[in-house]
């Protein structure tokens, strides 16, 4: 062991005279730059400036008449609901289909799914203890991605076809077309789920938050344009002042939802000045917090992409009539029952724990020297979190889904009264990614303190 200090020590020092940082040196400053706000400010408008690039300019493959009718995909049908009917599409659906036609859709369903595997299976779980596993799950994760893409880019190169400005004689009049636009949807897939992943990494927020906060904001600004005329001219102002008034309090429900949480309060064993604890910890922890719905807005997207991907499936594949019935019963906006099969996807979602948060919180008790009062510790103490961690969770999974519901159904009222599809369900999406990047703001600004303080010791 000593002379493998002494080696590198020596090393160091050679990679000094040599005119070279030390690579301890340059792993720090590697940290530092990671955790610059303008350096991550300036790649998350880098990666925007590609994802916008890809998704707008088209690829000259296809050739759509304004009455094709083409239902895009999955995304694209989700951000129709923002726009109305009529508005905008070239927006959302270009003349020329772009190369990232097939969107975000396959990593989120692909990370929806690996979510959903690991809650079930049990060695999935045991994974995310560690960052190995936690590595195979993302590997996991980019398999299944690639999977769900080639299938959807198969469904849509099938609806495309009669559209394409592809020519082949002879065999290849058939299978030239799909051997060319096959892999193309798929590596934009490949594309933008690696755009999204460098954004999570070296940007600012949740790379697949973020593209779909991009895309709403544009929607929203193609929406306000068709709409400026029709409220400057025809609709009174006092019609639309209660929907602004209700936006306000469903978004103040979404801060609520996402920023609320249960507190267990804190006794230590030995008072709060044991010596062995931290002098942070001593001074100011005194409970510890359950989120009452530690997955954010996520329920909200399952629900959403869930519902828009079984219509998308319903408009691009023959389905038989009964079952394209049933799916229309479950999933259309118009029907009555999809505001009932919306809540209880959002709110059964929200229960998912991918990590055993009760056994976890009660070992770091026991680390720092407390207990819960009144509870002995051990397995009364993880049998009380459990307890206490359902109650919170099916409280906020409640409070999730009739934020959520109340938002679709104020949005489809204001539709048919007023003729206006403002978007109350992507306002929560939206709320949700600026407080993922105020708290990764504030996280990356408290590094430095961090830095002076390990510095210091």
């Amino acid at each position: 062991a000593g002379r493998s200090e002494g080696e590198g020590v020596e090393g160091g020092e050679s990679e000094r005279r040599n005119g070279r940082m030390p690579k301890s040196a340059r792993y720090d400053k590697r940290q530092d730059v990671r955790n610059n706000i303008a350096w991550r400010g300036r790649n998350l408008l880098l990666y925007i400036l590609l994802v916008r690039m890809c998704m707008v300019i088209p690829t000259h493959h296809f050739l759509l008449p304004a009455d094709a009718g083409v239902s895009g995909n999955v995304f694209s049908q989700f951000l129709k609901t923002l726009m109305p009917a009529g508005a905008a599409e070239a927006s959302l659906l270009p003349v020329g289909i772009p190369f990232f036609h097939v969107g975000i859709g396959p990593y989120i369903a692909a990370s929806i799914a690996m979510q959903i595997l690991t809650a079930a299976i049990p060695e999935l779980k045991v994974l995310t203890k560690d960052r190995v596993g936690q590595h195979t799950i993302k590997t996991y994760t980019r398999y299944l991605m690639v999977l769900v893409a080639v299938v959807q880019s198969v469904v849509t190169a099938f609806e495309l076809q009669a559209y394409t400005t592809i020519t082949h004689v002879g065999a290849w009049a058939f299978h030239g077309y799909f051997m060319q636009t096959i892999p193309m949807f798929v590596m934009g897939a490949i594309v933008q789920t690696w755009l999204a992943e460098e954004m999570t990494n070296y940007g600012l927020g949740q790379g697949t938050s973020v593209m779909i906060t991009m895309s709403v904001c544009g929607a929203y600004f193609s929406a306000l344009q068709y709409y400026a005329s029709q409220l400057s001219g025809g609709i009174p102002w006092v019609q639309v002042a209660p929907f602004i008034g209700g936006a306000l309090a469903l978004t103040a429900g979404a801060v609520l939802v996402q920023m609320g949480t249960c507190k267990v309060p804190l006794q230590y064993f030995q008072g709060p000045s044991i010596p062995g604890l931290p002098r942070v910890l001593r001074n100011d922890v005194d409970h510890i917090p359950f989120k009452i719905n530690p997955l954010g807005m996520q329920p909200v997207l399952v629900a959403v992409f869930l519902s828009e991907g079984m219509m998308w499936l319903v408009n691009a594949m023959n389905f038989p009539g009964w079952l394209a019935a049933g799916v229309g019963f479950l999933f259309n906006h118009s029907s009555p029952m999809y505001y009932v099969t919306f809540f209880l996807i959002v709110f059964g979602f929200s229960y998912l724990d991918l990590s055993d948060t009760p056994k976890e919180v009660s070992e770091y008790m026991v680390k720092i020297g407390a207990r819960i009062p009144d509870v002995r510790p051990g397995e009364r103490s993880m049998q009380y979190l459990g307890e206490l961690q359902a109650g919170s969770r099916f409280f906020g999974g409640i409070l999730l889904g009739a934020v959520a519901v109340a938002c679709t159904l104020l949005d489809q009222y204001m539709k048919e009264t007023l003729g206006i599809c403002v978007g109350f369900t992507s306002m929560l999406i939206v709320t949700s990614t600026i407080l993922q990047m105020k708290r990764q703001l504030r996280s990356l600004g408290q590094m430095p303190k961090m830095d002076r303080v390990v510095a210091s010791m």
